[in-house]
């Protein structure tokens, strides 16, 4: 009888001990995907911050190259047209950093092909009118449409830009949410299972104590009995 009994209350705690190693194991990899969940967010908002800065980086130095350009067409003084020669090599820098951070989506590669186009066109556009005022030809509509079209041409890229920031900011903002949404689910999951495995720890120790008092009885019990044999 008390070998039966041994023999239940082994299996009862070997699959305790299995149910509690499955939720352990369970926590585990709620815990792993949520740490999981916070770097990828982290990761995103810096890359949407990298994108936005060096977006605004690129409007900042076209602009710098669009007044020093505009300085030259009216005091033909080559001191201006600094800003326009150096900034074709911060847009390079810049346009290098989008690429790497921006690598992952699709969309934003194809917005910045369009943008870089747009910049081509726009200092070819610079190269242009420059001629123009080398040779003193700024009174003729050739030179005047040029002009025009660097307006053009200047409106595309900041409505580009805009159209690209804002995309980053509509997936931080989405990204966010779906983070949020998990990040509020987690901790009361986590909670019923630890409340589960605490649960199940109490069972197995209520367990472990009376099949000890029940074989501790059974054992005097047996001593007894041997005991009132013996005499008779």
């Amino acid at each position: 009888m008390s070998k039966r009994l041994f023999s239940k209350s082994a299996l009862f705690l070997k699959i305790i001990f299995l149910v509690s190693v499955f939720l352990v194991l369970l926590i585990s990899g709620f815990t792993y995907k949520h740490i999981s969940n916070l770097t990828n967010s982290t990761k995103l908002v810096v890359t949407t911050y990298k994108v936005n800065v060096e977006l605004e980086q690129v409007i900042s130095y076209l602009k710098d190259a669009e007044n020093g350009h505009r300085n030259y067409i009216l005091t033909k003084d080559t001191t201006h047209l600094e800003p326009y020669l150096s900034a074709r090599e911060k847009v390079n820098v810049s346009f290098a950093e989008l690429k790497e951070v921006a690598n992952q989506n699709e969309v934003q590669k194809e917005n910045l092909r369009i943008l870089s186009k747009y910049i081509d066109n726009l200092f070819n556009n610079f190269t242009q009118t420059n001629a123009f005022v080398g040779n003193n030809l700024t009174l003729t509509e050739e030179f005047k449409s040029n002009f025009f079209e660097e307006k053009i041409i200047m409106d595309s890229i900041r409505q580009k830009v805009n159209e690209m920031i804002d995309l980053e900011n509509k997936q931080l903002k989405e990204r966010q949410k779906q983070y949020q949404s998990n990040l509020d689910f987690t901790p009361l999951f986590l909670y019923l299972v630890l409340l589960v495995t605490l649960v199940l720890i109490i069972i197995s120790y209520n367990k472990i104590t009376n099949d000890y008092k029940n074989t501790k009885l059974i054992n005097n019990q047996l001593s007894i009995f041997k005991e009132y044999s013996l005499f008779n």
